[in-house]
């Protein structure tokens, strides 16, 4: 009596493992494809290409992916806005495919997908861009230590604080001072932080 009910439970469990491969396939290529179209719209700020877009995606998907029915793109939304985040792009896909067991049982999966991804087109700015002149002047850059669990002090590499064996020593993080300072972080009071160098 058992032996019928375990071979049952294998057959439906390599149905439903089936059915998420084919699953998470779909979503690989699909949020692969997207990575890309964001990626491009740092030079692509018309939404002109869009069709060409759709047709690649359905292509890719159903060339690595034969055990589909029908596979479509819904919806492509290109470098819209949506609660204060600009240039989003959102991709809705839908796919349909058939799996099969050798318990004879056919079942139409129906899967869908919404996607929604920020494109790449350079990061805004608040401030003021640098003239001609200071973008020219060459700086000095150093780095320097901080301990953003700990601390709000930033150190030089050989400062005592930054020599000393401490337990968790990956909360130790290294940037530029002017990073650093961008970041709220002040001068260690031992070492000065580099400031009179």
């Amino acid at each position: 009596m058992t032996l019928p009910v375990f071979i049952v439970c294998v057959t439906a469990l390599a149905l439903i493992i089936n059915i998420i491969s084919i699953c998470s396939s779909i979503c690989f290529i699909t949020v692969r494809e997207a990575r890309d179209i964001s990626l491009k719209a740092y030079w692509e700020q018309s939404a002109a290409a869009l069709p060409l877009y759709d047709n690649f995606i359905e292509n890719s998907v159903l060339d690595e992916n034969p055990a589909l029915n029908e596979f479509r793109v819904t919806n492509l939304d290109y470098l819209y806005q949506d609660e204060n985040i600009d240039d989003l792009v959102g991709i809705s896909i839908r796919a349909d495919f058939t799996v099969d067991n050798p318990l004879g049982v056919y079942g139409k999966i129906c899967f869908t997908q919404d996607i929604i991804s920020r494109g790449f087109t350079g990061a805004v700015q608040d401030g003021t861009p640098l003239s001609a002149w200071e973008f020219s002047q060459g700086g000095t850059s150093r780095t320097v230590v901080v301990f953003p669990k700990y601390g709000i002090r930033y150190h030089l590499p050989a400062c005592r604080y930054v020599t000393q064996e401490y337990k968790g020593e990956e909360y130790r993080l290294e940037m530029e001072a002017e990073d650093a300072v961008r970041k709220g972080y002040t001068p260690c009071l031992v070492c000065g932080g580099g400031q009179n160098e």
